[in-house]
């Protein structure tokens, strides 16, 4: 899901690109050789990083009891509350589009799925979804969606996670006719309270990785003191 402001100062994106990139290097996020790709061997099976890096804070998902880091300037807001913006709404209607089910049909599913969804104006942005499943979506079973939403560079994987197996997708998706391009990674999981997933949408493909690889490091249970609560 995004939301965009043209008028966005520069300053602002790059000041998150700064930041972003530093605290994924902080936490051992290691880079192929000239890049900004992840290297993901051995990086998922460290521990969840605790303590969000500088710039960051926890977003939790109450009703999957789990939390991650996201950069502070991401707003938390309701998924519905998209709708009544001109740009966001009609890029979920167009992706609802492409679809194989009803828009309409779609549009409820996909909205009403969203536990918690935090974004800014630049196209960042990070939401946990309920997935109506009782397992882990595989590549296989995902390809068919991704065709049909027309995205593009998709590169499908599995990690670990501190819950357990995972399958990752990294694509870009193009939108409003040309205008708006959007690369994202998505994490599909479980814990004992359901199958759900975690979407990361960024401005550059340098910053939506380093920000995939803050949230998978710092993926991990709601500490039982705070459950309930957003820091």
């Amino acid at each position: 899901m995004w939301h965009m402001d043209a008028n966005r100062p520069a300053l602002a994106v790059s000041r998150r690109r700064v930041i972003t990139l530093a605290a994924a290097a902080a936490l051992g996020a290691a880079l192929a050789p000239g890049t900004f790709r992840l290297l993901l061997s051995g990086f998922s099976a460290l521990p969840p990083a605790t303590t969000a890096p500088p710039g960051f804070r926890f977003l939790d998902s109450p009703e999957f009891g789990i939390r991650v880091a996201i950069p502070a300037d991401l707003v938390p807001v309701r998924a519905w509350d998209l709708m009544l913006e001109g740009e966001a709404g009609d890029i979920l209607r167009e992706l609802a589009q492409r679809t194989l089910v009803a828009t309409d049909d779609c549009l409820d599913d996909q909205l009403t799925s969203v536990d918690v969804l935090a974004v800014a104006d630049d196209g960042a942005s990070v939401n946990v979804m309920r997935i109506d499943s009782g397992d882990v979506p595989t590549s296989a079973s995902l390809a068919r969606e991704a065709e049909a939403l027309q995205l593009a560079d998709v590169v499908f994987g599995h990690v670990e996670t501190v819950f357990g197996p995972a399958t990752t997708m990294r694509s870009t998706v193009t939108l409003l006719d040309g205008e708006l391009t959007v690369p994202g990674y998505v994490l599909w999981t479980r814990n004992n309270r359901g199958v759900f997933s975690i979407q990361v949408t960024a401005e550059t493909d340098e910053v939506v990785d380093a920000l995939y690889a803050i949230v998978l490091r710092t993926l991990q249970p709601i500490p039982t003191n705070l459950s309930g609560q957003d820091s």
